[in-house]
Parts: C-alpha cells; structure tokens; sequence
C-alpha cells in the first residue's frame, strides 16, 4: 500500500466514505423503528464506511487522529451542506457521479475487497433496485457532482492523479 502521509492525503481518503455515511445514518436513523431488509442492508453499508474511515488513520498518534477527523468532518458538513434541503437519493447520485468521475480519471481507486469496495457494491444494488425512483434525479445530479468535484478542488482535494481511496 502507498504510504499517505500528508494530511490532505488521508482526509481525501476519509472524505468519500465520510459523506456516503452521512447519507446513510439519515436514512437508517429516519427509518430506525423499522427493521426491514433494506434498513438492516443499510446498517451493513454504514458499518463498512466506518472502517473505511478508519483505516486511513488506524496507525497515527491519537492527537493526529481527532485533528483529521474533525477536518474530515468539516469538509463532509461543507460539501453536503447546498444539497441539503434535497432528496437523499440526489444526494447520494451526486456524490456517486463525482466518485465514478474520480475513479475514471485515475484520480482514486477503489479496492474490490475493501471495506469501502464492498460498501459501494451493496448501494449500487440497493440503488439499482430503486432506479425507477431515483432517475428523474440524473442529470442535475451529474452536474452537482461537477460542481461538487470544482468546489473541493478549489479547497486542494482530489486534483491531482494517483490517489489511491483503498
């Protein structure tokens, strides 16, 4: 594995996993009373994005850690914070376009067996199961996602290639 010393680094590495989480808990925690296959499907998903977040950080001092984690954090809060008031599902594709666009671009790569790997897996079959719902949202998504790609770029995340995500 390369090594991801900088701070950028390893907060480029949590940023992913730490918005698609957010959107998660909204979700399980709007249908917690509910235990139906999907809710449980979700609780997998936000329990792998844990350990994506964490694996960036695992072996730093525990002073580091709070320090990244509370950037990473601040990011998410940014990033998230004009689509707020939209649909989860728009949220999400947002988030889903940006992260392919990454990925085409050799700016990041997901590792199959990862934790964050497998996570994406599971949503992509959840959402696939939902796309009737959610493909209105398509292409003012896939434009949100490039503003979303420009405004992190213009705070120096994900602009340069090579970045591995796991």
């Amino acid at each position: 594995m390369a090594d991801f010393s900088t701070d950028r680094q390893i907060v480029e590495r949590m940023l992913i996993p730490a918005m698609i989480g957010t959107l998660v808990r909204i979700v399980v925690d709007k249908f917690t009373d509910e235990r139906d296959e999907l809710v449980c499907q979700l609780e997998g998903v936000s329990g792998l994005l844990e350990e994506a977040l964490a694996e960036p950080v695992k072996t730093l001092a525990p002073d580091r850690v709070a320090k990244l984690v509370r950037r990473s954090k601040r990011i998410t809060k940014d990033a998230l914070a004009p689509n707020y008031h939209r649909e989860v599902a728009f949220q999400y594709l947002t988030i889903a376009f940006w992260t392919i666009e990454l990925a085409e671009r050799g700016v990041i790569a997901i590792g199959a067996e990862s934790s964050f790997g497998r996570a994406w897996d599971m949503l992509a079959s959840i959402m696939s199961s939902a796309w009737e719902d959610i493909e209105p949202f398509e292409d003012e998504a896939r434009k949100t996602a490039r503003m979303l790609g420009e405004n992190l770029a213009a705070l120096g995340y994900f602009r340069r290639d090579g970045l591995a995500a796991e």
